[in-house]
């Protein structure tokens, strides 16, 4: 029995004896490999990550060399060779990251003492610094800083709960630990700040919140978010709403609650003050530094989540343009909630009322249509499903363009016609057997006899905005299965593309069955077996979080940190599997609808609109 150790110098133990495992590139191979449990990782992508941009000509035979001795130490059970790259199967409960991530999963819907104590035990599994004996290898930089956020994130979520418990007094002295640590988490401070007043040192929190706007502002060059600054107004006003509340049942997902119970917190200004984490502080400080333009829009990436109270209607940043009609807000990853509303003074005036205020909107699921595949047309090269994108051309990126005021950047298709919207999409495919066709709704085919292709061997055909999507957005879809045999190994996918990183919501037919996927980290599989429905993805505050509609409301799959680089979004129809395929198969997408904060588009590309919220 084998068990793995991220959260802490790296260990691999079998029956309790933990493993020699010795050489820099091996243990930084096996750290890879355990971060990625369970699915394939690349050969180019390892010896990407191992050797960087300029591998030695020998690359390819170290990393069978590594590979040799890393599975003599394992097995050939657990270290499985694929066509495409290696897999490293295990028990998921035996990686202890994973473990953490079941435990804060598990604490979201608890009530406060119960939601404290069980991410206690969460971080109680950490044994100091992830990965701490690989903290020099730049192949793992960009994943141990992932790492580091998530916990320090898991922490700002455990302190929340303290403070609906009333432990104001003694969460200053951590707070002001962890603002030290962590000077950019706006968070960690609006906490110290509301634990501070709470505790009858109001002198003292309006002192830190100065400090921090003296910090922000001298230092950085930005103001301090919106949420924060409404705190320190709240508490020169003596707002009674910065009173503790306490947590009720319920919780419900953007445009609708989920399945089962609906979900509702009534923490009045706990929620106000969840604000960007260190990773979207310093991605806005990075754009202020550019100048001009960017500067605004360091300070829109500055705008986080917020959750409404019983007094306190509050807006988010993300669109909520949706498909159906609903009127809750939503819970994000750090137990935030979202209400959005589309004049500020009408927010401002419910809010007086103490009645919180939404904002709905309709819009109808997917057409019925006879099944059949009607194909066409020979796309592009398309960018590989999971890894970084190659697109049909190279282009120089535009300075992002910042959205001001309550308007944001709208990309929507409805695929009405037989026209491809090239300014909108690219358009691509791998593997052969690959179609698409355009009338009322855009339908993507694979043939039984396809053949996987392309940089990463799949069978894929994918539509891929030309524009990338920066600061908060909210990226959705219908989708309706037409030929769709029993496990036939394709996913419908949703997808946010990063470089190096893609990150989807996914209806599809595998082997553990009929069902939605996400690939946050705890790969969650939901059962079902709709064949229409609709997938989303929205980014608020340097968190993205998945969705799939079941009965017409949103359900979340799962939450994590995003990269900080522009996301393009993806339609996408594949096979990550391609051994596994069963086909023909032909699904249809209709009602493609994403909102964005600012947009990244390359010369030549038009920007795209601009609406109201």
């Amino acid at each position: 029995m084998f068990e793995f150790r991220v959260l802490g110098p790296l260990e691999a133990l079998r029956d309790g004896e933990v493993l020699d495992v010795r050489g820099a590139k091996r243990r930084a191979l096996l750290a890879l490999l355990v971060l990625h449990a369970n699915e394939v990782v690349r050969r180019e992508r390892l010896i990407d990550e191992l050797w960087g941009e300029a591998p030695p000509s020998t690359a390819t035979a170290s990393l069978h060399n590594q590979i040799s001795r890393l599975r003599r130490e394992l097995g050939a059970e657990t270290l499985v060779t694929r066509p495409s790259g290696y897999v490293l199967r295990v028990d998921p409960s035996a990686v202890d990251l994973h473990r953490f991530q079941t435990l804060v999963a598990e604490a979201q819907p608890l009530p406060a003492k119960e939601r404290s104590e069980k991410l206690r035990a969460a971080l109680a599994m950490w044994r100091g610094s992830p990965l701490t004996d690989l903290g020099g290898d730049e192949a793992l930089a960009r994943d141990i800083e992932r790492l580091e956020d998530m916990r320090a994130n898991v922490i700002e979520q455990r302190i929340e709960a303290d403070l609906e418990l009333g432990h104001d007094g003694d969460l200053v002295p951590e707070l002001e630990e962890l603002v030290t640590k962590y000077p950019l988490r706006e968070r960690l401070r609006a906490q110290l700040i509301l634990a501070l007043y709470r505790s009858g040192r109001q002198v003292e929190a309006l002192e830190t919140y100065r400090e921090t706007r003296r910090m922000l502002v001298e230092e950085l060059g930005i103001e301090p978010s919106p949420e924060l600054r409404e705190l320190e107004r709240a508490i020169l006003r003596q707002d009674p709403s910065l009173s503790r509340g306490e947590r009720s049942e319920g919780e419900a997902p953007p445009d609708g609650p989920p399945e089962g119970q609906r979900r509702r917190r009534v923490l009045p200004l706990v929620a106000l003050v969840a604000v960007l984490g260190a990773a979207g502080a310093v991605a806005a400080v990075l754009v202020a530094h550019s100048g001009g333009a960017n500067d605004s829009a360091a300070r829109a990436a500055q705008r986080g989540t917020t959750r409404t109270s019983a007094n306190i209607a509050v807006t988010t940043t993300a669109s909520t343009a949706s498909s159906t009609t609903n009127g809750t807000g939503a819970r994000t990853s750090g137990s935030t909630r979202a209400t959005t509303t589309s004049d500020h003074a009408q927010q401002s005036t419910t809010a007086r009322a103490g009645k919180p205020t939404v904002e709905t909107s309709r819009s109808a699921g997917p057409r019925e249509r006879p099944s059949g595949a009607r194909r066409h047309g020979k796309p592009a090269v398309p960018p590989t499903g999971g890894a970084t994108t190659t697109s049909t051309s190279a282009r120089k990126r535009n300075k992002p363009v910042h959205a001001a005021g309550p308007r944001v950047f709208l990309l929507a298709d409805g695929f009405s016609t037989a026209a491809f919207n090239s300014a909108l999409w690219d358009r691509g495919e791998a593997g052969t057997g690959v179609d698409f066709v355009q009338d009322d709704r855009l339908e993507v085919s694979v043939a039984a006899n396809a053949t996987p292709g392309g940089q990463v061997n799949l069978i894929e055909g994918q539509y891929r905005t030309n524009c990338g999507l920066t600061g908060n957005f909210d990226a959705r879809v219908n989708y309706q299965t037409l030929t769709w045999p029993q496990d036939n190994g394709i996913s419908i996918v949703l997808g946010a593309d990063y470089p190096g990183d893609f990150i989807v919501a996914a209806r599809a037919s595998l082997d553990w069955g009929e069902g939605y996927w996400s690939n946050f980290g705890s790969w969650p599989r939901i059962q079902a077996d709709d064949a229409s429905g609709s997938l989303r993805l929205v980014r608020t505050a340097g968190m993205i979080t998945s969705y799939y509609s079941r009965r017409g409301r949103w359900v979340k799959l799962e939450s994590r940190e995003t990269p900080r680089a522009p996301a393009h979004i993806v339609l996408q129809l594949a096979s990550y599997s391609p051994a596994k395929y069963n086909g023909p198969v032909v699904a249809a997408f209709d009602r493609f609808r994403a909102t964005a904060q600012y947009v990244d588009c390359p010369p030549g590309v038009p920007v795209p609109p601009r609406v109201s919220k």
